[in-house]
């Protein structure tokens, strides 16, 4: 089997990761020729979206309401990269 690579982005409540909180988060699974799997979906932060983040992302706090909380789908994003190459940029 050939390589597997998980590209990840993240779109988050500001740019600290020891304050600020996952808003958005998109894995892709790819062999190198053609992807495999695909897993998007909004997270609720559990804090207040700036407005600034709101600006830059489209993201609002409505939108994350009912969105699934982080917990509620990391064993999804550990099961589908584990084993694979993680490619990201500032994450």
């Amino acid at each position: 089997m050939s390589q597997l690579y998980a590209i990840v982005d993240i779109e988050t409540t500001g740019g600290r990761p020891s304050r600020d909180k996952i808003t958005e988060i998109a894995v892709v699974l790819h062999d190198g020729l053609r992807i495999l799997e695909r897993f998007e979906t909004l997270l609720n932060p559990e804090t207040p979206i700036p407005y600034g983040i709101t600006e830059l992302t489209g993201i609002t706090n409505e939108m994350v309401a009912e969105a699934p909380k982080f917990y509620e789908v990391a064993r999804k994003i550990v099961e589908m990269t584990e084993g694979a190459v993680f490619v990201a940029h500032n994450v």
